[in-house]
């Protein structure tokens, strides 16, 4: 008999939202329970079509596992040497080396099985939709104390994805606080060992490295690149907006005639080509500022930034944030950092506003955070977010 893990049914855990089990009922008319009714009942009526047959009971456990891996979301993201690109290629090397371990498995799904503080595999999957993914799902119990009443045991589920194509791995789970080691005995208030997501995510996808004896390459040789991508990422949605280009050409001669009066009559024997640079950049920043209909710098994008940081080459920070979530293009201190990060080609971190592929179920918009540190760049969704959307974010990065 089914019966729906305390970790996925319960609200405040935030792993099954109701707009996801609408959605999921929608499609499937053999489920009798109508779309407005409360969380509670919506699951209800899942888990009563899960035990009408072992056919609904697969479709359900599918369904969970790919639900569970999706929403609020920290993803970290490594790249692989090498030789461990050349291995993963072969899939056939990985189904021998997890298949032992996936034989431990009572179900080859999150649910229905148990878990302890150690982590474990349970399912494999490959897939090629796009592009040819691998996942592993993993899982591990914790305990969750908020310092008030008892510790409750939860489960901590992990997903790993591999790219062969590409030669990235992305660990991904759910941020929380609040999450200490799990002990079989019960919790030991007065030696509580507290539990980081981002330190558990890393032990998940180290621990399939591991499995697999390949390796991820360290920061001199992968640091640079990845900044490097968040800068490509940047100046794909930060392009001049047709009506500012409008303006500029409409005062091209003006603009043209400050910068040779600069260049020939004030700072003789300055490059010419910076100080235009300079004035262009300028001129551009004021017209986008005091642009009335800021929706120019948004339409038409895929996404459009709202924070950058960057570092320069004498290591003064650059951070930015566009008030009250507006497009940060719009704002003067985009302009006054533009050069810097023109000429190094590089940005530490961004966050970014997103369009939604599907907008039936959630808003059309949603935000994420993406920064790089040492050989690793992290990827934060701060709103519940579709698979095919953290895809489409993975992608945009990996192809800039």
């Amino acid at each position: 008999m089914f019966v729906l893990p305390d970790t996925f049914s319960e609200s405040n855990e935030d792993y099954i939202v109701v707009n996801a089990v609408k959605k999921f009922i929608k499609c499937r008319p053999d489920i009798n329970c109508k779309l407005g009714e409360s969380r509670q009942v919506l699951l209800s009526a899942v888990v009563k079509y899960a035990n009408s047959s072992e056919k609904a009971e697969e479709d359900t456990l599918q369904w969970i596992d790919s639900v569970v891996k999706e929403g609020i979301k920290d993803l970290y993201i490594k790249e692989l040497t090498e030789e461990s690109i050349e291995y993963i290629q072969n899939v056939d090397n990985i189904y021998k080396a997890i298949q032992p371990i996936l034989e431990e498995s009572r179900e080859k799904h999150l649910c229905n099985n148990t878990y302890t503080d150690s982590m474990k595999l349970v399912r494999f999957q490959v897939e090629e939709k796009e592009c040819l993914v691998y996942t592993f799902y993993l899982c591990q119990c914790v305990f969750i104390y908020d310092g008030k009443g008892d510790a409750k045991v939860r489960w901590y589920p992990i997903c790993v994805d591999m790219y062969p194509e590409s030669g990235l791995i992305v660990g991904r789970g759910k941020p929380r606080q609040n999450m200490f080691k799990y002990n079989k005995d019960g919790i030991n208030l007065e030696n509580l060992e507290r539990v980081s997501p981002e330190l558990r995510i890393q032990k998940g996808m180290q621990y399939i490295l591991d499995i697999l004896n390949i390796s991820c390459k360290g920061v001199v040789e992968v640091n640079w690149k990845l900044k490097n991508c968040l800068y490509k990422l940047l100046e794909k949605y930060t392009g001049t907006p047709i009506e500012i280009e409008t303006l500029m050409k409409k005062n091209i001669d003006k603009i043209q005639n400050v910068i040779n009066v600069i260049a020939d009559d004030i700072c003789v024997g300055s490059n010419k080509r910076d100080i235009e640079s300079d004035i262009f950049n300028l001129i551009e920043k004021y017209f986008s500022i005091n642009y009335e209909d800021k929706e120019i710098f948004t339409k038409g994008r895929e996404a459009y930034p709202l924070r950058i940081s960057a570092t320069d080459e004498e290591e003064s920070k650059v951070d930015q944030k566009s008030a009250q979530e507006h497009p940060l293009q719009s704002k003067a201190i985009f302009f006054d950092n533009k050069k810097m990060m023109q000429k190094s080609k590089i940005c530490d971190g961004i966050a970014f506003k997103f369009k939604r592929k599907n907008k039936t179920y959630f808003d059309e918009e949603f935000k994420v955070r993406i920064g790089v540190k040492n050989n690793c760049c992290h990827m934060k969704f701060f709103e519940y977010t579709e698979e095919v959307d953290i895809q489409n974010v993975l992608r945009l990065f990996i192809n800039a």
